[in-house]
Parts: C-alpha cells; structure tokens; sequence
C-alpha cells in the first residue's frame, strides 16, 4: 500500500504499538484525519498499492508521487533562476562600479592637465615679468 511521507510515520507508529495490519492502520490514519481536517469518508481507497509503486495515489491524501517530483523539480528551477538573477544583477552593479570608477579617473585627469596647463601659464607669466623686469633695468641703467 502507498501511504504519502506526512502520513507514513503515523500508520507505522499506529502498526507498531496497536499491533494493526497496516490495512487496519491505514484505515485508522484516515479516520482521524478525515474528523481533524473535515475531509469526508470519501478519502477510503478501495484497491491498496504497495508502498515501493511510484506514481500512485497515496491511500490518504491522494497526492501522486510522481506530482511530488515534479514539485521538487520546479523548485530547484526556480532556484536556479533566482540565482541567475542574483548574478547579473552583481555583474550590473559591477559594472556600474566600474564606470564610475572611469568617471573618476576622467575627472581627475582633466584636474591635472588643468593644474599643468596654469603652472604653464604662471610660468610663462613670470617669464614675461622677468622680461619686463630686465628691460625696466636695462633702460634705468642707460
């Protein structure tokens, strides 16, 4: 008989301490889950499967092995995905790093040409004021 993970420790627990067929246990699982959840009489199964079959009903719930996979299969895709996503979004921002890293170093060269090209001015300042300077000399000399 198939019984799903949820229900199989309690119908081996009722087998092993009540001494019940697993039939019978089976049969007590589904009565107290049919009075705690609601679930009418309707969850009896008329034919039992063994517990190794894949893909079957489970004798309580219903629920398919096979529907079991499928679930943990989309889930790990769905991680999967989520982690591509984590990935280029880390890549984006790398890259968003970058250039802003470029924009910097941008920045700071034109300063320094900037401050290169004033140290040329001023010098070449100084040097028109040398000039003037010497004639200034050279005509109060004559």
């Amino acid at each position: 008989m198939m019984v799903h993970k949820y229900y199989r420790s309690s119908v081996m627990t009722l087998g092993k301490t009540q001494q019940y067929g697993p039939a019978a246990a089976v049969e007590t699982v589904i009565q107290k889950a049919s009075a705690s959840t609601g679930v009418a009489a309707a969850l009896r199964v008329s034919s039992w499967r063994p517990l190794g079959d894949s893909g079957v009903n489970c004798a309580i719930c219903y629920h398919r092995r096979g529907d079991e996979k499928e679930e943990e299969e989309k889930k790990e895709e769905e991680e999967v995905e989520k982690e591509e996503e984590e990935k280029e979004k880390e890549e984006e921002k790398e890259e968003k790093e970058e250039e802003e890293k470029d924009k910097e170093e941008e920045k700071e060269e034109k300063e320094e040409k900037e401050e290169e090209k004033e140290e040329e001015n001023l010098q070449e300042v100084k040097g028109k004021n040398k000039d003037q300077d010497d004639e200034v000399k050279e005509g109060s000399t004559e």
